[in-house]
């Protein structure tokens, strides 16, 4: 009966059949959506009627360069109604997503009372972009499985969690069963805000996880994270909105609005990078080895950067660089006894500096910090210990081209981004230093040698942010995305000492802005200009050695590529990155 059940279904479906785009088929239910999966191949589509799905489950399989589509609503449908649940929208209580390279769109997820994962992945290759997550009542909204791999989840919404009524996080995202570490990107969402409020460990809006098998707490090991590109406001109902208990997560270009802190929990060579923290709590907390905290701007934060030692089976904060941030208005960073080996380089500190003139094996040089009060008796400028004082007014001056929504409406009077002012002393004074690079908060590459002192660069973009509400979520990619591929090395291939990388990227609509190399999820190398070949003189070694390439365009448009490599090179760290002569 059953092979007779779904013939009879699939006499229903609407096939358009097209040989270069692959067959699209139509589905109403739950049980035609399970029955269509003995049709689909790689390249087809499949359509969400409109109405409402209890649980819907997917094991079938595309191709890399053959994705299977689910798709829901359209632009069109979103835009007539962004912030209502409309008839003409498809509403899911739950997903539970196997199989490999499908691209889930359009969707609209209302969890059900009951469920303790509203979306649970454990597949490989997934992709769930222009959805909603709304008013869910689910604990966890989106999980993976340990054996998910190469996840991403981008232009989604997550907003109107009520945490009195059912504690727990946005996004869980577990890594450890897979053959590589779990890979996943999260970008050009929004983030909140939050409906209600309730103080309450495991209610982070993030929590990139990695399980092992021993007791107790499951920390450590490589998940290979790329959160870049969001907007986080009032999104967490404890002090962490990012929880980050394994290696390896790159915080990038986000932006949060009082919310709560992104902690480094565990783990090693994690970075942030090129975010705004506006009106904070706390920015960020380090608590593990090799973490990277560059080219971040601050304003009015009860306290930004916190540098932990050993404490509650945490290792300390060590070998930590803290390089080109800017401070506004609020305390620059605080350490316990035990955080070793800290380099504090061409940051600026907008309100004074609370200097750790007494701490063992810490670095400081190219740092400026304004007098607040300038006395008679303290001449300008002035340096002590890798601190330059200078008058506030010459150096930043108010973003008068910055959004009104970040004029703040309740209590603080400022402008809450400052730029560098005409003929600061912070223009080309930079320290070089083999952490001095990346991106700005705006899109700008730092310059290795003749930058700025803190975060804000010299350059052409202004890509990025701050992001406001509306910037990010469901259909707001403007243009098409670029391309990316990594040429060589090739995917498994073994590699010994000097390694040359080839990557080719372009855009559709001639944008390109630049390529971002990453080895095992740090940053190496920003390049603005075609070709983009690098040599690798010595490579950070681990288990299995990554690299990615983003391509990014003008319009903040984001392609991917990663391959894995076997690397027999005896080093720690990327020391020497050059183009080839």
């Amino acid at each position: 009966m059953k092979p007779n059940f779904a013939r009879l279904i699939f006499v229903l479906f609407a096939i358009l059949a097209t040989p270069l785009l692959g067959n699209e088929y139509t589905v109403g239910t739950d049980a035609e959506f399970i029955a269509v999966q003995k049709l689909v191949k790689p390249g087809d589509r499949v359509v969400l009627k409109a109405g409402d799905y209890e649980r819907l489950e997917w094991n079938a399989k595309g191709e890399s360069e053959n994705p299977i589509t689910v798709s829901g609503m359209t632009r069109q449908e979103y835009q007539a109604n962004p912030d209502k649940r409309a008839d003409s929208e498809r509403r899911l209580a739950s997903l539970n997503v196997g199989g490999a390279h499908t691209i889930f769109t359009g969707l609209r997820f209302v969890g059900a009372p009951e469920a303790y994962v509203c979306v649970q992945v454990s597949g490989e290759h997934i992709r769930i972009t222009d959805s909603v997550f709304d008013g869910c009542l689910s604990k966890v909204w989106l999980s993976t499985h340990q054996t998910a791999y190469g996840l991403r989840v981008d232009h989604c919404r997550f907003a109107e969690k009520d945490f009195k009524k059912r504690s727990g996080q946005y996004m869980r995202l577990f890594a450890g069963e897979s053959r590589f570490p779990a890979g996943h990107v999260v970008d050009h969402n929004q983030f909140g805000p939050k409906k209600t409020w309730r103080n309450k460990n495991g209610n982070e809006t993030i929590q990139p996880f990695h399980a092992t098998k021993e007791p107790g707490m499951r920390l450590g090991g490589e998940e290979d994270m790329l959160i870049m590109c969001n907007l986080f406001t009032r999104s967490a109902s404890e002090n962490e909105m990012l929880s980050a208990k394994c290696d390896s997560v790159f915080f990038l270009l986000n932006t949060l609005i009082r919310d709560k802190e992104t902690t480094l929990r565990t783990g090693r060579n994690h970075t942030i990078e090129a975010c705004y923290f506006l009106v904070n709590t706390d920015a960020s907390r380090s608590c593990g080895a090799n973490n990277l905290y560059r080219n971040n701007y601050h304003h009015y934060m009860s306290g930004t950067h916190k540098l932990w030692g050993e404490s509650k089976g945490y290792s300390g904060a060590k070998h930590n660089w803290i390089v080109n941030n800017t401070f506004m208005f609020g305390s620059p960073y605080t350490a316990q006894g035990g955080a070793e080996d800290i380099h504090v380089i061409n940051n600026l500190f907008g309100r004074g500096y609370g200097f750790h003139e007494s701490r063992k094996a810490w670095v400081h040089k190219g740092n400026m910090a304004a007098i607040v009060e300038p006395a008679e008796n303290r001449p300008v400028p002035v340096q002590i210990a890798g601190v330059y004082y200078h008058r506030k007014e010459a150096m930043v001056a108010k973003d008068e081209s910055a959004p009104t929504q970040f004029k703040d409406s309740e209590g603080y009077k400022d402008d809450l981004v400052y730029k560098v002012a005409t003929d600061s002393p912070l223009i080309g004074a930079a320290e070089q230093h083999v952490f001095v690079g990346g991106l700005d908060p705006r899109g700008n590459p730092v310059p290795g040698k003749g930058g700025n002192v803190g975060c804000f660069q010299r350059g052409q973009y202004n890509i990025f942010g701050p992001y406001a509400e509306g910037d990010l979520g469901p259909f707001t990619a403007k243009g098409d995305a670029p391309k990316v591929r990594i040429v060589t090395p090739s995917e498994g291939a073994t590699i010994d000492g000097k390694v040359n990388v080839k990557v080719e990227a372009s855009d559709p609509e001639g944008a390109l802005a630049y390529v971002y190399l990453m080895l095992n999820n740090q940053p190496v190398s920003v390049d603005t200009d075609a070709p983009f070949e690098w040599v690798l003189e010595e490579m950070l070694l681990n288990q299995c050695n990554r690299i990615r390439a983003v391509a990014i365009d003008r319009d903040g448009n984001v392609a991917l590529h990663r391959v894995n490599v076997i690397n027999t090179a005896d080093s720690d760290w990327v020391r020497n990155v050059k183009r080839p002569e």
